[in-house]
């Protein structure tokens, strides 16, 4: 994995305060729509989800809402190992 932009830390930070990003994956007019748990800045927030699922960073899990399908994305244990890393690298 090439290193993580400013982008990527701020979104995995967000994540790791127990935030979540639901998307529909329902086919429908809702397929693709994304719902944040609390405000994050979603310019470049495509990016950094498919970035960092590709990575392994991101634990995804479905939901079904109201009959609607999600997949719900937070942090994964690998994604809070490599922010405890980077924390302890930018400590020393």
């Amino acid at each position: 994995m090439d290193k993580l932009s400013k982008k990527h830390h701020q979104f995995l930070n967000w994540l790791a305060q127990g935030n979540f990003v639901d998307i529909c994956t329902t086919v429908g007019r809702q397929l693709g729509k994304t719902v944040l748990s609390e405000p994050f800045s979603e310019k470049g927030l495509n990016a950094s989800v498919n970035s960092c699922l590709v990575w392994g960073l991101l634990a995804q899990e479905e939901l079904h809402i109201y009959g609607i399908r999600w997949s719900r994305l937070t942090l994964s244990e690998k994604g809070r190992e490599l922010l405890k890393q980077h924390r302890s690298d930018t400590d020393e």
